[in-house]
């Protein structure tokens, strides 16, 4: 049976634990039948003839007050799991929780994910666009086959104007110290480039979906080779050679 003292041994419980305190389905109803059953004492004396008994109406007051911060605290609980568990992919049942709680969790990290991938689209498309230096709405879809970006891979090879300087790196540089290079990239999935950035390049996305950088000027890294034509084009690293991938 639920009694004050037990609501508050809940609370100051909750309170003390950085989890979920653990309520069975019965709570609900429980807490009903314990203010339908004050409520009918407080309906009594104030229709009889005795002294309208205030004891009961402060424990009820009391009651629905520490009722109302316990539910309060449990609430920022759960928006903090659903926050984290989006964004670990972590999934989670409705142990522990009652019926509108698991649903608030459900739907409130339903939101934090579809947030999420907001953020990330325009974290993305915002660097990659700099290094290509074309409109956000040829990358719009850049995660996706391009059939108009001339960069599918059943289209002819692009050729582009490369030249390897690894070895003497002081000579017939730009005045910004870029190098000009001539040569080819070939757009396979059975090739890699070895590239050396020629100035800072933050964090991207490539084109092969996976994460990059950052990379400061004069680091090496392997990339593929969608990519890498897109930062050649845009001098933003030169060629150091090609790797072959062996399926």
């Amino acid at each position: 049976m639920i009694t004050f003292k037990y609501i508050r041994e809940l609370f100051e419980n909750e309170k003390k634990s950085r989890n979920l305190q653990e309520l069975d389905d019965s709570f609900l109803n429980n807490i009903k039948e314990y203010l339908e059953r004050k409520n009918k004492l407080i309906e009594k004396t104030r229709t009889s003839k005795t002294v309208i008994d205030y004891s009961i109406i402060n424990e009820v007051e009391n009651f629905k007050n520490v009722l109302k911060n316990l539910l309060e605290l449990r609430t920022k609980k759960i928006i903090l799991m659903a926050l984290k568990d989006a964004y670990m992919d972590k999934n989670r049942d409705n142990s522990g929780m009652l019926d509108f709680e698991y649903k608030l969790y459900k739907e409130t990290r339903a939101l934090i994910e579809e947030n999420k991938i907001t953020i990330m689209d325009l974290i993305f498309l915002k660097e990659l666009s700099s290094f290509q230096g074309e409109t956000l709405s040829k990358i719009k879809d850049f995660g996706k086959e391009e059939k108009e970006s001339g960069l599918d891979e059943k289209k002819e090879d692009i050729d582009i104007e490369i030249k390897e300087r690894e070895d003497n790196r002081s000579t017939k540089e730009n005045e910004d110290g870029k190098e000009e290079q001539k040569g080819e990239i070939k757009i396979s999935q059975n090739l890699k480039y070895m590239l050396q950035a020629t100035e800072e390049i933050p964090s991207f996305l490539g084109m092969d979906k996976n994460i990059y950088g950052p990379y400061m000027k004069g680091e090496r890294f392997v990339i593929d080779s969608k990519t890498a034509k897109i930062l050649i084009n845009n001098r933003k690293a030169k060629v150091l050679y090609e790797i072959e991938i062996n399926n």
